[in-house]
């Protein structure tokens, strides 16, 4: 997930996170495949439209946690984010060929994302925030 990171911080988005996971699903022989890239901002879908196969936007609002001066907590809502999310449920035996799973649709997006320029993408950030 580092080179995804990476390439797209190259391309100008504000990274925040971006974590995935291959887990068993208890009672049954599949795994879920989840990958998560949280954005700082919102960014409008249009700047990497056609994901590829699996992935797409979510945008959410953050909670913000304050505590009052008697010590209770409040959670009042945030800023609107991003993420581009990729969950799928799969039928494999054994965890390694999950993680080989999960591994081919890094690469996939990868791959998405080298046909996109850092110009390109900052002209587009531009016209969309004027």
């Amino acid at each position: 997930m580092s080179r995804i990171a990476d390439k797209l911080y190259d391309l100008g988005f504000g990274l925040a996170a971006a974590t995935y996971s291959v887990s068993e699903i208890i009672g049954y022989t599949d795994q879920r495949i989840r990958l998560d890239i949280e954005f700082k901002t919102k960014y409008n879908k249009s700047l990497l439209p056609e994901l590829p196969n699996g992935w797409g936007w979510c945008d959410f609002q953050e909670p913000v946690r304050t505590v009052d001066r008697w010590g209770h907590y409040h959670t009042e809502n945030g800023s609107i984010k991003s993420s581009l999310i990729y969950s799928k449920r799969i039928n494999y035996k054994d965890i390694q060929k999950a993680q080989g799973k999960a591994i081919r649709v890094i690469e996939e997006l990868l791959v998405y994302l080298n046909t996109f320029d850092r110009d390109g993408i900052m002209a587009v950030m531009t016209l969309l925030d004027s």
